[in-house]
């Protein structure tokens, strides 16, 4: 399945970057679209290839990880960090969705079906 930079399907909110990591503590590369392969995450990315930090741990839900731009927007409010999307290590940039409530639920992000 190929991911791009198109609205979330169902939750409401957009996917606003689709961001990648070929190696731990490497630079952070944003794309307009990538392929996604159940099992293993984003191609482009340390823990598509294996190399992750955690790739050893097969735990289900860890091949995609998202964070809210809000977020991010509330840390440097409260806190007064501003913390770049870039740094975050997670892979979907996202706004106008709340995040938790997908907890334990199924979801799509453009065509994938993430859980």
């Amino acid at each position: 399945m190929v991911l791009g930079n198109e609205m979330t399907d169902g939750i409401g909110g957009q996917l606003e970057a689709i961001m990648v990591r070929a190696v731990s503590g490497g630079e952070t590369v944003r794309v307009g679209r990538t392929r996604v392969d159940v099992g293993r995450g984003l191609q482009g990315d340390r823990y598509w290839q294996g190399k992750g930090t955690f790739s050893g741990v097969r735990k289900p839900g860890r091949e995609l990880t998202l964070i809210a731009s809000e977020a991010l927007e509330g840390l440097r409010r409260d806190t007064g960090i501003d913390l770049e999307p870039d740094h975050t290590g997670r892979n979907l940039l996202t706004s106008g969705i709340e995040l938790n409530e997908l907890v334990g639920r199924r979801f799509r992000v453009g065509g994938i079906e993430c859980v």
